[in-house]
């Protein structure tokens, strides 16, 4: 969980998806972890990791795509004094 909303922060900064794919990892590690000894309690964590994890890559590709097809100009917000 901690590395998919890591992810989602850095992603609005650096637009590398690293946090978020690690989190997709460790989620799905974590799922079959949980598929052999069940943790009830663990459910939500894994959901909100895996969640995050699928989300931060999109946005690392929309803000390279996005961009580079004119659709969005990143020189306009950068001389905002």
């Amino acid at each position: 969980m901690g590395t998919g909303i890591a992810g989602l922060v850095l992603c609005f900064f650096w637009a590398l998806p690293i946090f978020p794919i690690a989190a997709l990892v460790t989620g799905f590690i974590a799922k079959n972890k949980t598929k052999t000894a069940p943790r009830p309690d663990l459910k939500t964590f894994l959901m909100v990791g895996l969640i995050t994890g699928a989300i931060g890559p999109v946005i690392a590709i929309l803000y390279w795509i996005l961009p580079a097809s004119g659709v969005i100009n990143l020189d306009t917000y950068s001389n905002m004094s």
